[in-house]
C-alpha cells in the first residue's frame, strides 16, 4: 500500500473534515491559498472530505514548483463523466 509522505512538503492539501460549505472554501497550506472558481456550493464542492468539481468549477493552486530543481506531485483523483476536458493543467 502507498503511504503518503508527511514531513519536509512544499504543499499538503488533504480534504479530511471538509464539509459543503462556503465555510470550507479556504484551503491552504504553507501560505499558499487555493483560489475556487464557479462553485455554487450546492451541485459542487466538499462532500464527505472529497472536492466535487463539475458545471465549470475550478480550483487554482498557486503553488511555483518549477523553482525547484526536483520535485513530486502526489494526487489522489477520483473522476467520473470527464467529457475531453483537462484534468490537471501545470501554469508556467
Amino acid at each position: 500500500m502507498f503511504s503518503f509522505p508527511t514531513t519536509n512538503l512544499l504543499l499538503n492539501l488533504n480534504g479530511s473534515g471538509k464539509i459543503d460549505s462556503k465555510k470550507d472554501a479556504n484551503w491552504t497550506y504553507n501560505d499558499i491559498s487555493c483560489e475556487f472558481s464557479n462553485f455554487n456550493w450546492t451541485g459542487n464542492g466538499w462532500l464527505n472530505g472529497k472536492l466535487y468539481l463539475n458545471q465549470g468549477s475550478t480550483v487554482t493552486i498557486p503553488c511555483e514548483i518549477y523553482s525547484y530543481s526536483t520535485f513530486s506531485i502526489i494526487f489522489n483523483i477520483e473522476t467520473s463523466g470527464i467529457n475531453n476536458e483537462p484534468l490537471i493543467t501545470c501554469l508556467s
